[in-house]
């Protein structure tokens, strides 16, 4: 009994903090309008993202 609470537990924890990120990332998706265009820029130099997707961390109180 005591070896099954102790593999219970962190695979429970492993679960919870799995479902955490998951309900971050889904509150957090935005899809983008046709007005709206996103240029990436860095390493490689600019590129237009069209039907690829990427993921966009806005600094905090900014919006899309």
């Amino acid at each position: 009994m005591n070896l099954l609470f102790g593999l219970a537990m962190p695979v429970l924890l492993i679960i919870f903090a799995f479902l955490v990120v998951v309900l971050a990332f889904s509150r957090m998706y935005v899809r983008s309008t046709r007005e709206v265009s996103l240029v990436k820029t860095g390493t490689g130099g600019r590129q237009v993202i069209i039907d690829g997707g990427t993921l966009v961390i806005h600094p905090s109180g900014s919006s899309p």
